[in-house]
């Protein structure tokens, strides 16, 4: 587009000699509120920067402020010539104005028509219109006589009360008028006007941010101070209704002084009564506890005299075979905490046989859905725990045979083992899955959550004798210590079996622990650090599924798929004739009148004594540690209940 014709009027401001204008304005005095709002419109804009243009406001002129007093043709004429663009409001008011046209030919005279800009604000373009609407038609004579089709900014449809030329949805049309008057390309002033918003709307959102921000900073020193305020006021308050709450405590003090002090009176007078009354029932408790120590001394004797019978008899069965002694370590291993099997098994096959009643019953207990692969007696023997293939685990009543509560689940896979605590109140349990969990046996519910620490499954498990702590054998080649009370694992696992462990047994001290292997061996361990005894007890050529301390902890059975059990610490031939021999030259089988006259007493132990004279063993047994170490105690035992034994 050509550039400003008075090029000095936009860029300088006035000239020496008159004022020069941007635009001047035609149109109908009908449109006079639309020419009005974008006479404003216009005066109100200044250019982006950046923009090949004077860096001011728009001069605009519009005839009704503009027209200076005097000659209307002569104004007009220097009025166009000071402006630089004619802007026609087009319309079919404007068509008919006499005014408007004349305006528009004497700019053409003046000034190149490639300077006039129209705008349609109503109607209808001459070269759309029928013969029958030639009254609508909006474009003025003279505009079409220099341009053949004009092309106006189209504001058809503007509301001349409410709305703005600026604005959507006359934005366009808008910044087509901007650049013909700056005559630079729409695009160019549209996208620069839309950069200086966005400039502006940050600098906006930048102070009001501060503004919000002083704001809430002073809103957080109000609501501070008002805070500190409610504070102090409610401190008062407080310390008002504490000296309130002291005052009637120091009250309260005072009363409960003086009942203590009519108590402490009631209780003196009480305590002379009773002094008095303890008195006379003392001199009847003496009286009373003279005849009970005499009629304890008798019951005593009595029960002595009966245990020295039964010890007696339990000598005169003695037979010194292999056999007896491998029944005393299965009984040991099966009633860990019968005291009379263990004795009874000392005396052979037979009396323990006379000992152990077994049943001739079979009841059927039913519940479990798969096969049945591990059962046990609780310590009391008054219940029984089986577990199965199902995963589950079933309490029952030893003399009903009833199932107590329902299964006990809670483990995903098959279980491998299991054991009560000594008290027989809990039951432990080793599984599959690579856990072990621990069960109330009387309510049969779970207590906390799983054992873990195993990679596999648990194989064994065993309570200690004080019911404390656990020790579980799995398949990972590993033991683990526990604490039956915490759950938590005890130190590291016992490593130093080179396959499974499948079985394992606390001492009765429970200070070592035994566990056979798939490795062939048992292997003994310090329950205290975790760490190997000795080397591997080698002997077995199979794998070694069960374990067992003697009563006295100097002994250790196992059995192995081998088809074998195996002693460890002892020669049984050897233990058996030398307790014959030590037993056998004691004074009460020599001279059993000297401790009772009893005819039953005396015949048992001249039988005692006929059988152990049969049985002279090797007296090169007799050093071995540990059967020295047993036979201590049994001469202890005997020697002790000899010593009250006889007649008070």
């Amino acid at each position: 587009m050509d550039s400003y014709p008075y090029t000095p009027s936009i860029q300088n401001g006035e000239s020496a000699t008159s004022k020069q204008y941007d635009a001047f304005i035609s149109y109908s005095r009908k449109n006079e509120d639309f020419a009005a709002k974008l006479e404003q419109a216009l005066e109100s804009y200044r250019p982006p920067k950046g923009l090949e243009a004077p860096q001011r406001r728009l001069r605009v002129f519009r005839d009704k402020h503009d027209f200076k007093v005097g000659d209307y043709h002569q104004n007009l004429e220097h009025s166009l010539l000071a402006s630089a663009k004619l802007i026609i409001i087009c319309s079919p008011e404007a068509r008919s104005s006499q005014f408007v046209n004349e305006e528009i030919r004497q700019f053409a005279t003046l000034k190149d028509s490639k300077n006039i800009i129209p705008i349609l604000h109503s109607g209808i373009p001459n070269n759309e219109a029928g013969p029958e609407q030639a009254e609508r038609m909006a474009f003025p004579a003279a505009l079409c006589e220099l341009m053949e089709m004009p092309l106006a900014a189209n504001f058809l449809k503007f509301d001349d009360q409410k709305g703005k030329v600026n604005r959507d949805p006359y934005s366009d049309a808008w910044y087509t008028i901007l650049a013909h008057i700056y005559d630079v390309s729409r695009d160019e002033i549209e996208q620069r006007d839309r950069k200086r918003r966005n400039r502006s709307l940050r600098m906006a959102l930048i102070g009001l941010t501060g503004i919000i921000s002083v704001l809430l900073v002073s809103l957080v020193f109000a609501l501070i101070s008002r805070q500190q305020a409610d504070d102090a006021r409610k401190d008062a308050v407080n310390q008002a209704k504490e000296a309130t709450k002291q005052r009637g405590i120091a009250e309260g003090k005072t009363r409960e002084a003086e009942r203590e002090r009519k108590e402490a009176i009631r209780q003196r007078t009480n305590a002379e009564r009773q002094t008095l009354i303890a008195t006379a029932q003392k001199k009847k408790a003496i009286l009373a506890q003279a005849a009970e120590k005499r009629q304890r001394k008798t019951a005593e004797h009595q029960t002595k005299l009966a245990l020295l019978r039964e010890q007696i008899a339990l000598v005169s069965g003695l037979l010194p075979t292999v056999e007896a002694a491998e029944g005393m370590i299965r009984a040991i291993a099966l009633f860990p905490a019968s005291q009379r099997v263990a004795e009874v098994a000392m005396a052979g096959e037979a009396a323990l046989l006379n000992a152990v009643q077994v049943s001739q019953e079979s009841n059927l207990l039913n519940g479990h859905t798969r096969s049945v692969d591990y059962v046990a007696f609780s310590p009391d023997g008054r219940r029984i725990v089986s577990g199965s293939a199902d995963n589950t685990l079933r309490l029952w009543d030893a003399d009903t045979g009833n199932p107590i509560g329902s299964p006990l689940q809670g483990h995903t896979f098959k279980i491998l083992s299991f054991a009560f605590s000594p008290d027989g109140r809990r039951i432990v349990f080793g599984s599959d899955d690579n856990t072990l969990r621990l069960w109330d046996a009387d309510t049969g519910k779970a207590i906390g959550s799983p054992l873990q620490g195993h990679t596999s499954g648990v194989r064994s498990v065993a309570f200690s004798l004080d019911g404390r702590r656990i020790v579980s054998g799995s398949l990972d080649n590993t033991l683990r210590l526990w604490d039956a009370d915490t759950r938590q694992p005890i130190g590291s696992p016992l490593q130093g079996h080179t396959a499974q462990v499948l079985s394992v047994a606390f001492s009765p001290d429970g200070r070592r622990i035994v566990s056979g292997s798939d490795d062939n061996t048992l292997r003994l361990w310090d329950a205290a650090t975790g760490n190997p005894i000795g080397a591997p007890l080698q002997g077995h050529t199979s794998w070694v599924s069960s374990v067992a301390f003697s009563p006295d902890g100097h002994r250790i059975a196992s059995g192995s798929r081998d088809n074998t059990l195996r002693l460890w610490g002892v020669d049984p031939q050897a233990w058996l004739a030398i307790a014959c021999k030590r037993i056998g030259r004691h004074r009460m089988l020599l001279e059993p009148q000297a401790f009772s006259s009893d005819k039953e007493f005396q015949r048992v132990a001249a039988k005692a004594r006929q059988v152990c004279a049969q049985r002279q063993p090797d007296s090169t047994h007799a050093s071995r540690p540990g059967l020295k170490s047993w036979l201590a105690g049994v001469r202890r035992t005997i020697t002790n209940s000899l010593k009250t034994v006889r007649r008070p």
